[in-house]
């Protein structure tokens, strides 16, 4: 719920910067989320009688979601809460350089111009040189900064500890209310607004990828085309909208929805099959946790996020990730921008 002054604001957000410290000095699992357009953040702990479920779902579909019984924070005491310890952070992976990221999007593009793909999504990753210590700061500099993102802060023992800011609802539900959003194809804030034809392929193939999971649920909607801004980065978008039967209004059914969603084209590719394979052949990293989502799973509604915008910490340290779309259409070193520009978008709240 928001605060309903701009006093009480403030002493949530003192009281949420104060619960978060509270549970990194005793080293305790945590899940904190700020939705879009919310003034304060939520803290969830595990709670194996709680009335919330939380989902973290890698990006691979031969792994299993974690689904954890939940409960929201708000101060009580924390001994008896599950331990995050440094044993429990995913192992640090190899730094991707410019040379690898781009041969695997030009060995690519015979498949992509002969047909047998229509787009391909290679992640990058990147090294963060900062602090141990800064996690708390950026978590505050992304609540302040993106204020229409999904801002998510996890620590879990079998998923590790990610932060992040996505732009992109995977599935959302409010009572009989559901929605969702298409957003794929992406250019800089500041170029012309005349959108290119590789970018307006990239968002129809998701648009037409969630008309086809809609249809197969039996739901009718409505479409409706915008853009979204993202710090210096703009994107197509288009917010689906649709009746909710009582049949699929309960967290169980949300799930079941949200795994015949994931992963989408924008992500992954298009076809998706053919994508996931050259993905898996080309790429020496795990995503884990990145382009996969995370989802709060409540009796009367459900929020879910792709996880885009992120960066895990790991043994190594604050690692980054960030990914983009090649096509038939493809400017080589405009895809490297792409990448660098939305690595930009983690780093500087990591790095201000």
């Amino acid at each position: 719920m928001k605060p309903t002054s701009e006093g009480d604001a403030v002493e949530s957000k003192e009281l949420v910067h104060s619960g978060i410290s509270a549970l990194l000095n005793a080293n305790k699992s945590f899940a904190c989320v700020r939705c879009p357009d919310q003034d304060t953040a939520t803290i969830y702990v595990s709670d194996p009688q709680g009335p919330i479920g939380l989902r973290l779902r890698p990006f691979d579909l031969q792994l299993n979601p974690i689904d954890v019984p939940c409960r929201k924070w708000s101060g009580e005491a924390i001994d008896a809460l599950p331990d995050f310890l440094p044993q429990n952070r995913g192992a640090g992976q190899q730094e991707t350089a410019k040379s690898a990221y781009l041969d695997s999007g030009v060995h690519s593009l015979d498949q992509l111009r002969s047909g047998r793909m229509a787009k391909v999504v290679f992640s990058a990753v990147r090294n963060l040189r900062v602090q141990e210590t800064t996690g708390l700061t950026a978590f505050n500099t992304l609540c302040q900064n993106r204020a229409s993102d999904a801002v998510f802060w996890f620590r879990w023992k079998g998923i590790g500890e990610w932060m992040g800011s996505s732009p992109e609802c995977l599935m959302q539900r409010s009572g009989a209310l559901g929605w969702c959003d298409a957003l794929a194809g992406t250019k800089p804030l500041d170029t012309p607004r005349l959108w290119t034809a590789k970018e307006v392929a990239e968002q129809q193939w998701v648009v037409d990828d969630v008309r086809e999971k809609l249809a197969r649920l039996d739901l009718s909607w409505t479409e409706t085309a915008s853009e979204r801004e993202q710090g210096a980065l703009i994107h197509r978008l288009t917010r689906f909208a649709w009746e909710v039967p009582d049949r699929l209004q309960n967290p169980s059914a949300d799930g079941a929805v949200l795994e015949q969603f994931h992963p989408t084209p924008a992500v992954g590719g298009w076809p998706l099959g053919a994508a996931l394979e050259r993905i898996a052949a080309a790429e020496s990293h795990q995503r884990r946790l990145y382009s996969g989502y995370f989802a709060v799973l409540e009796p009367i509604q459900t929020r879910a996020y792709v996880v885009l915008r992120c960066a895990e910490h790991t043994s190594a340290g604050w690692q980054a990730y960030a990914g983009g779309g090649w096509t038939a259409d493809s400017v080589v070193e405009d895809e490297w921008t792409e990448i660098q520009l939305k690595m930009k978008l983690i780093q500087d709240a990591f790095e201000s």
